[in-house]
């Protein structure tokens, strides 16, 4: 939520990642980023003065909570082929070691039943020794003794092949990374490894967010947001609906696409468009309200001309004219209509293809399929109009001459809207066909005018 960042960035973020810059009197934090698609290093800044407090709190909670695991990795990056010790523990190198010791080497808090030696790479026990220090309980007469060379292969062969470099494209190592944490730290029904370190990957974050099989999600945990507003679905999220929601506040205040490409961190403006999902009303509202800052929605076909019409007619500029015609809109099932009903009730009712104050935008869906649906229908009724007129049934041409102009006109909004060519948020609009069509109004108006 600090910036649209993916969840993948976010994760190889350098404990040094803070910095501040001065805006007059005030100070403001940002993250030093580097995208993983192709966009330049920048400086990402968070929404508002809250976020800026939470990842500041939350960067220095993952910090102290880190510190004991970065250590060890930096160990581990120095000395590849060598378990790392506590200053405390350096004199146990090399010897026989109990599990009680093995607990402390590698930061576990309690120690580690006999049973589960072989979970840290024991194959057997080696020896016993009665010295009492060296035991968890000290009433037992003895405890075994175990190799440490097997606890230093098992804990070096966990680390991956591209250890100690987290980041390649940085060359960044896992001791300066803000997601290397001790193993387990993050789980409520293990023991932390405080000197074993692990790196946090967007598995483990979704997982928590909602993708858990038992459910036990960090809503769940904190008792709250348990379900979706249906209050059928346990409620979840992933990483990158987060961007995906800063994106469309983004879209939705009509920053400029160059901005929000840079902001996000890609390399081309036409990535926008997968993470825009805003309504097709509240962007011709951005335009008809935003003034100047509104980008300008392009037309094509029948209210491009209509608009100039307009002007020629009365001294208004371009974005006026627009905004008139745009000045009462609703979305429907099949896509953006235009009239006004507080003048008059809709004069093509359920007929929206055949009206000129219906048009369509380039990059919703829902409209495609719908346009999609209406041409099956229309072929499927009008292969068997035609197949009826063969057969004699009367009525049938009728039919046909009044629905075969429909045909053709949803095919030319499904062919618009299927196009890659065209940008989206792309206006088409189509004139009135010359010729009349039998809705409820419209039969209305062509009974009156027989009469």
């Amino acid at each position: 939520m600090f910036a649209p960042s993916r969840g993948t960035e976010i994760l190889t973020l350098p404990t040094d990642c803070k910095t501040f810059v001065s805006q007059g009197e005030q100070e403001i934090m940002g993250l030093k980023w580097l995208p993983s698609k192709g966009g330049d290093p920048i400086t990402k800044f968070s929404i508002s003065p809250e976020w800026d407090e939470i990842a500041s709190k939350s960067i220095d909670y993952l910090t102290r909570l880190g510190a004991s695991a970065r250590i060890a990795a930096k160990w581990y990056s120095e000395n590849p082929q060598s378990l790392y010790l506590p200053e405390h523990l350096t004199h146990l190198r090399n010897h026989p070691i109990t599990l009680w010791e093995v607990a402390q080497i590698l930061g576990k808090e309690n120690s580690i039943q006999g049973c589960h030696a072989f979970r840290y790479g024991f194959s057997k026990n080696i020896g016993r020794t009665t010295d009492k220090e060296r035991m968890f309980e000290q009433t037992s007469p003895w405890v075994n003794l175990y190799s440490f060379q097997e606890l230093e292969q098992f804990i070096i062969f966990g680390l991956p092949k591209t250890f100690p470099i987290l980041n390649g494209a940085t060359q960044q190592y896992w001791h300066e990374s803000l997601f290397v944490l001790p193993k387990n730290i993050l789980r409520p029904n293990a023991d932390s490894l405080l000197n074993v370190p692990i790196v946090i990957d967007i598995n483990q974050i979704n997982k928590q967010l909602g993708a858990n099989p038992d459910e036990n999600t960090i809503f769940k945990r904190n008792q709250r947001f348990l379900f979706l507003p249906d209050g059928k679905q346990n409620m979840y999220i992933t990483s990158h609906q987060f961007r995906h929601l800063l994106n469309t506040l983004a879209q939705l205040k009509a920053l400029p696409q160059e901005l929000i490409a840079f902001w996000s961190g890609r390399k081309s403006m036409k990535q926008n468009d997968v993470y825009n999902h805003l309504s097709q009303e509240a962007y011709i509202e951005a335009l008809t309200n935003l003034e100047d800052k509104g980008k300008k929605i392009k037309q094509i076909g029948y209210l491009e001309e209509k608009v100039k019409k307009i002007i020629q007619l009365n001294p208004v500029s371009y974005k006026e004219a627009l905004n008139i015609e745009l000045g009462s809109i609703h979305v429907t099932q099949y896509g953006i209509c235009r009239h006004d009903y507080s003048l008059t009730p809709c004069p093509k009712d359920k007929d929206c293809g055949n009206c000129s104050e219906f048009s369509v935008m380039k990059g919703n869906e829902k409209h495609k399929k719908e346009a999609h649906h209406q041409v099956q229908i229309l072929e499927k009724a009008l292969l068997e109009a035609k197949q009826a007129e063969k057969d004699g049934h009367t009525g049938a041409r009728k039919w046909i001459e009044l629905n075969e102009p429909k045909l053709e006109r949803w095919q030319k909004i499904k062919d618009f809207l299927a196009d890659e060519s065209i940008p989206t948020n792309t206006m088409l609009t189509l004139a009135d066909p010359p010729d009349k069509h039998q809705t409820k109004i419209g039969l209305a108006f062509e009974v009156r005018a027989l009469n």
